[in-house]
């Protein structure tokens, strides 16, 4: 099979996903995730601390969007341009579980609140990547 990479499409959903990821954990749901991760009850020197290695975690953040984008990009496309069923079924099979196995680190309260943060987010750029993929 040979899939000729639209690298714009590619770069535009990186993009989507880098800026989605910071609306979703933080004006969206930034609270309720402070709150899960416990960096709610860090003193202010200790997020100054945290804050120090950020712009290096962004950078990666992003590298990681690209290749989400680039794998998700083939997978569609693959699919021929199928965009909502393959983001679908590859939240369904690979995204959702993986979502699920990251609550129990959490306070058990917390456990719903952080799968359906997590898994959400997942499913909404997916679907959002699929139509754009589908379409470009």
């Amino acid at each position: 099979m040979n899939i000729i990479v639209n690298y714009w499409a590619v770069l535009g959903g990186a993009v989507f996903l880098f800026v989605a990821g910071g609306i979703w954990y933080g004006p969206m749901f930034g609270k309720v995730w402070m709150k899960i991760t416990g960096a709610d009850k860090l003193s202010k020197e200790e997020q100054k601390e945290a804050m120090k290695g950020v712009g290096m975690m962004y950078v990666l953040q992003f590298v990681l969007s690209l290749l989400t984008s680039y794998v998700f990009y083939n997978f569609v496309k693959a699919w021929n341009g199928g965009g909502y069923q393959v983001a679908f079924f590859v939240w369904l099979g690979f995204m959702m579980p993986q979502a699920a196995g990251v609550i129990w680190d959490s306070q058990k309260g917390l456990r719903m609140k952080k799968f359906l943060i997590v898994a959400g987010y997942q499913l909404i750029t997916l679907l959002v990547l699929g139509y754009i993929f589908s379409i470009w």
